[in-house]
């Protein structure tokens, strides 16, 4: 299973244009009074009086690029005096930019929006590297909407860094002779972010690597592989298995079958039928 988690980015200094026309207090850079973690609505920017004007932002790295991004959002702190106005977000990658929906608030409101990557396609880290986030203020003449806080918000998926799991007796009610082998089919190991190992128990208490050490690991590997077991004179109706993986949080390893080899059965009895006449 994949777990969510989530990333703020917020404002580090101003980027392609700074076009609303007011800042408080004057002569602050804009992106300085939209920055805060925690809005404080002392500081702002705003802009109207008939007009609309929009400014955007660079915005600090990720703290850490696993996974999958799901969604990024852009959230606004605004609000506008009584009349016409709205503080509409905005996203801008490269050259390509794209708007979110007008909010307008009568008090100082936080709104989340959903935007598409500029320009189409999917997010990447690179992208998140290179987003400059914003927002375009408007109002009638009368009238200022104000904003005192922008960020960015980084939805992603990713695997669990570690896990474990055993298997049931896969020899149960059988008798066998010696079991020679264990192989098994990695349809994804990705080399240098996910590892596996495996273990062997005839108990499911007392466990051995495959050259008899207690409580040793076999490396596993990418693919089809085969581990041999002879060594562990093992036989009868009892195996068990059990692996760890490891992930960096990107990838998983992806297990799709294992096997066990024996020999046949070490002793027995049959009735013949009577063959003379």
């Amino acid at each position: 299973h994949r777990l969510i988690r989530r990333q703020r980015q917020m404002c580090i200094r101003d980027r392609d244009y700074t076009n609303i026309s007011g800042v408080e207090p004057t002569g602050a850079e804009h992106w300085s009074v939209v920055d805060e973690e925690t809005a404080d609505d002392s500081d702002y920017v705003y802009d109207g009086f008939g007009d609309a004007h929009a400014d955007v932002y660079a915005l600090e790295d990720p703290t850490s690029q696993p996974g999958e991004i799901q969604e990024v959002k852009v959230c606004t702190r605004s609000y506008v005096e009584v009349g016409e106005g709205e503080v509409t977000p905005r996203l801008r990658l490269g050259t390509n930019e794209i708007e979110g929906s007008g909010v307008t608030y009568s008090s100082w409101t936080l709104d989340c929006q959903t935007l598409d990557r500029p320009g189409g396609g999917s997010w990447t880290w690179t992208d998140i590297n290179n987003l400059q986030a914003g927002a375009e203020i408007g109002a009638s003449p009368d009238r200022k909407g104000y904003l005192s806080q922008l960020y960015v918000e980084v939805i992603y998926s990713t695997y669990p860094t570690s896990g474990s799991f055993q298997s049931t007796n896969l020899l149960e009610g059988q008798s066998v002779g010696p079991i020679w082998s264990f192989s098994y089919y990695f349809s994804s190991l990705p080399d240098g972010i996910t590892t596996a190992k495996v273990s062997f128990s005839r108990d499911g208490t007392n466990w051995f690597n495959s050259a008899g050490t207690a409580d040793g690991w076999d490396t596993m590997s990418a693919g089809e592989n085969t581990i041999d077991l002879s060594s562990l004179g093992w036989e009868g109706p009892n195996f068990y298995y059990k692996m760890e993986f490891t992930s960096d949080g990107s990838a998983t390893p992806v297990l799709e079958w294992v096997k066990v080899h024996t020999n046949y059965p070490s002793s027995g009895n049959f009735v013949s039928q009577i063959l003379d006449t």
